[in-house]
């Protein structure tokens, strides 16, 4: 019986983070440049999130948990 969730070694197969290999650092550069001007905002005891100078305030904190999180 075939194992349906394995790929045919002809289909190209994704990346595999956890080996690092070249392929992968031109993405993980640049990830590290798009979060370098992001700064952690906390919106309750479990959740942070990266947002920018900008909207690293109180009122997008409170803003998110309104619409976003659906928390009153």
């Amino acid at each position: 019986m075939a194992n349906k969730n394995t790929l045919p070694p002809t289909k190209e197969r994704k990346s595999d983070t956890s080996k690092n290999g070249n392929d992968l650092t031109e993405y993980i550069q640049r990830q590290l440049t798009r979060e370098r001007n992001l700064y952690p905002l906390r919106i309750n005891a479990t959740t942070v999130i990266y947002v920018t100078k900008a909207k690293c305030t109180k009122e997008y904190a409170d803003w998110y948990r309104r619409e976003r999180l659906r928390i009153k």
